[in-house]
This record gives C-alpha cells, structure tokens and sequence, in this order.
C-alpha cells in the first residue's frame, strides 16, 4: 500500500493559516482516531510544529487517499480546502 504525506509548511502558507490548521496536544487523540476513521486510511500519523502540519498515511490508492487526507485536515480542523489549496504539499 502507498504511504502519503500531505501538508502545509511554513514556507509556503502565512503563519494565520499553520495555527488555524496546527493541533494542540488535547485535540490528538480524537483527530489521530478520526483520521484512522476516513476510508482510504489504514495506518497513520500526525505532525504539527510551529512551522509545518503534516499527515502521514499507508492508503489503499494515492487518489482516494488524498482526498480523504485533504477532507480529515479541513474537517478537524474546521478550515475550508480551499484556503490551504494552494499552500498544500502531496508526497
């Protein structure tokens, strides 16, 4: 299975976008049990710092698999895909 790393850094998103998207340690559990929720996902990870946001996911198949990281980063994090669309990073 394919392994995914979505997210936005510092370089590339103002710093108003990273603390709307970043996760405190109180949300962790809850969003890591969530993100394990979305369909394309089997295993994943959460990395939030104060300059980066960063999903990582083994995925049944890469385009399933982004959208369902893109809709758990905007869903948790209560932000529309739209304002990190372009600041946005896929590996």
């Amino acid at each position: 299975m394919p392994i995914l790393a979505l997210g936005v850094s510092y370089r590339r998103a103002p710093v108003e976008l990273l603390e709307r998207l970043a996760f405190t340690a109180e949300d962790l559990p809850k969003s890591y049990r969530r993100l394990l929720d979305m369909e394309a996902v089997t295993e994943g990870v959460l990395l939030s710092t104060c300059n980066r946001v960063e999903v990582y996911a083994e995925v049944s198949s890469y385009h399933p698999g982004f959208l369902d990281l893109k809709r758990f980063l905007a869903e948790s994090r209560e932000v529309s895909p739209e304002e990190f669309a372009e600041p946005l990073c896929a590996h």
